[in-house]
């Protein structure tokens, strides 16, 4: 989508991962982290497929059993899916309605490359991970945006999640990397300064930073070499309930 370079007040880096959207807010300095828990999600229709399974196949048989297929499909996996995904772009589409979005450029693959490079990943965590939404969620929003006429541009993710914005130092994780029970922060810390924050705000940050290194624009106002001040604000994604946005935590300096 072309885009005219400072036609837009705002621009809004959304850095969209397995249990959450975050959506950072330029010049504001602005964060909100939408929690989607589609890891549990998925866990809990796979156990509930599974005790269904094993209750009519052990009866009636796997062969043309139709109480099977009928109490599989009450399951309604696809629509719960589905209409979190449609809430969720819904939110996203009215928070950033006065800007420009800078999302991520997705491989078509995405589930895939990523057990490819984490090869201790097996069994559910696998599965976990190809029904994870990534994808689904991040064409959602793009359709949701296009419907709106709302401007959004494509960047190369490369490294987003690791650097710190303001000197592109390389960070150090300071939790654990797997979310399999769900959206929990995953602190990243600058050995230089001490700069500590989310890794999925600085992913969204760095997204906004890159986008206006390439329109040509200064992406932030420092009054010292580390010096990146906002707020964040956390949202619950519940069924059939709008995202609250909840005050956590800024960030430490």
């Amino acid at each position: 989508m072309e885009v005219r370079v400072g036609s837009q007040k705002r621009a809004y880096g959304i850095d969209i991962n397995e249990n959450n959207v975050t959506i950072y807010v330029y010049p504001d300095g602005r964060a909100v982290t939408i929690i989607t828990n589609f890891s549990k999600i998925v866990l809990g229709f796979t156990h509930r497929r599974i005790r269904i399974q094993r209750k009519w196949s052990k009866e009636l048989g796997v062969k043309g059993n139709r109480r099977l297929k009928v109490a599989l499909k009450k399951l309604r996996e696809r629509n719960v899916k589905r209409d979190i995904k449609l809430k969720l772009a819904k939110a996203v589409t009215y928070i950033v309605k006065d800007g420009i979005v800078v999302l991520e450029k997705l491989p078509k693959r995405l589930q895939d490359k990523v057990i490819e490079r984490n090869k201790g990943l097996y069994g559910l965590d696998v599965h976990r991970l190809k029904q994870s939404s990534m994808r689904g969620i991040y064409q959602t929003i793009i359709e949701k945006l296009a419907e709106h006429g709302i401007p959004y541009v494509l960047v190369n993710p490369s490294h987003t999640s690791s650097v710190y914005p303001v000197c592109g130092s390389k960070l150090v994780l300071m939790t654990g990397r797997a979310q399999r029970n769900g959206w929990k922060p995953r602190i990243m810390k600058c050995p230089k300064c001490g700069f500590i924050h989310d890794r999925d705000v600085i992913g969204a940050t760095n997204l906004v930073k890159r986008y206006l290194l390439d329109v040509g624009r200064v992406p932030f106002a420092l009054n010292g070499v580390h010096d990146l001040r906002m707020e964040w604000f956390v949202a619950t994604m519940k069924r059939g309930v709008e995202a609250q946005p909840v005050l956590a935590r800024p960030t430490m300096t």
